[in-house]
């Protein structure tokens, strides 16, 4: 019996027996021919490939057209970049429909990654600005439907990060009044969307930020108990793994001495100069929370370094390049694989200043000009992506 007749099959029985309603039971031709139970307590990555998604396939596809017929280096790259796995953004209520389109070709051997970035509230406001009230329920209109969409895949395997781009913020404002808003939303809803996505077929890593946020030596205590009393607060998920570092960043895996922005001759008030260090310092506060410290780390646009006039600056960096591939090569026992969260090419923000969404990092020296709105895609800066990709660096070996 093939694997299409065996699904159907078992799917028919099920109904027959009356164990499952139609509505509630989804097919994915390509799954597994029986559900998915993920062991968090190993790395799930040793045994699942990161999934392509037909939309970042479909995207990819198309930017590789738009590149000059000429140049053909250029093309194979692209169609090279086309077949590494990415994670898909659910950003908000309106973009989870996109899991049902990503989840219908994942074969039983990959996972499909999603990015769950549902928080009403990301970044603190101006002092004088009241935050508005919360435009919607996190837990009831954007949590629940996604856990109701990852029930109905049984035989599909799903690794979530969850929320990144806040707890960087959450950390060091939690005694701000102009983050108060922020540090509340955190605190109540992250701990939800842990525990309801505690599935058998998914595991999870939090958002951990990256060294240049939260490595500093004056915070990465703080930092560790935030982010240990989020998943105690969620009741400690058995699918819990840890955290995801870097996402959507450009921060490097393990160049040395690595990025620091001070005077070199001064006190270095912050050691984790690359995240390899970091999540080294950050799971030596972790280990003391029993929190577990595995971790992912996005590579997805670090392959340039010293590109960046302050390490702060995140939006659209020029001469930025796609970095080392998905994959488990990094020889450390705490970092569980490259992944490739934020896709290449769509932009992190507007560079222009008229815009009401304009952000002044977008607009500065070491970034990309022209930019278009958020999310948009940028074909010059994918083609330059291309240009400085490091995707055959030979890395040393372990």
């Amino acid at each position: 019996m093939t694997r299409c007749l065996y699904i159907r099959a078992a799917y028919q029985a099920k109904l027959f027996a009356g164990l499952v309603a139609a509505r509630d039971f989804k097919i994915n031709l390509n799954a597994c021919e029986a559900s998915v139970f993920l062991n968090a307590s190993t790395n799930i990555w040793k045994n699942y490939t990161l999934h392509p998604s037909i939309d970042w396939r479909t995207k990819i596809e198309a930017a590789t057209a738009a590149i000059n017929v000429t140049n053909a280096d250029l093309k194979n790259k692209a169609l090279q970049v086309a077949t590494y796995g990415t994670f898909v953004w659910i950003e908000g209520q309106s973009q989870i429909p996109k899991i049902e389109q990503a989840v219908k070709d994942v074969p039983c051997k990959n996972v499909l990654g999603l990015v769950i970035s549902g928080l009403p509230y990301h970044e603190c406001l101006p002092i004088e600005v009241k935050p508005p009230m919360e435009p919607y329920s996190y837990s009831a209109d954007y949590i629940d439907p996604i856990v109701k969409i990852l029930k109905s895949y049984p035989n599909t395997a799903f690794a979530l990060i969850i929320e990144p781009g806040v707890v960087g913020n959450v950390v060091p404002n939690v005694n701000t009044s102009s983050c108060k808003h922020v540090v509340d939303s955190y605190r109540q809803n992250v701990p939800y969307a842990l525990r309801n996505l505690n599935l058998p077929n998914v595991v999870m890593y939090l958002d951990g930020a990256h060294g240049g946020l939260l490595g500093w030596r004056y915070i990465l205590k703080s930092a560790a108990q935030e982010l240990a009393d989020t998943y105690k607060a969620a009741g400690s998920p058995s699918q819990f793994r840890g955290l995801a570092t870097n996402v959507a960043g450009y921060n490097s895996w393990d160049l040395s001495p690595g990025e620091y922005f001070a005077d070199p001759d001064a006190e270095p008030t912050n050691e984790a100069h690359n995240e390899k260090r970091y999540i080294l310092l950050l799971g030596k506060e972790l280990q003391k929370t029993g929190m577990p410290r595995h971790s992912i780390t996005d590579t997805s646009r670090s392959g340039v370094q010293g590109i960046r006039k302050e390490w702060g600056d995140w939006c659209n960096v020029n001469g930025a390049g796609f970095g080392r591939r998905p994959g488990t090569d990094t020889c450390d026992e705490w970092a569980d694989a490259f992944v490739w969260v934020k896709w290449g090419g769509e932009s992190d923000g507007t560079s222009d200043a008229t815009s009401r969404t304009y952000e002044s990092f977008c607009g500065k020296v070491d970034a990309f000009q022209p930019s278009p709105e958020k999310g948009e895609w940028n074909q010059a800066y994918f083609e330059m992506l291309l240009r400085n990709a490091k995707l055959g660096t030979k890395y040393q070996p372990c």
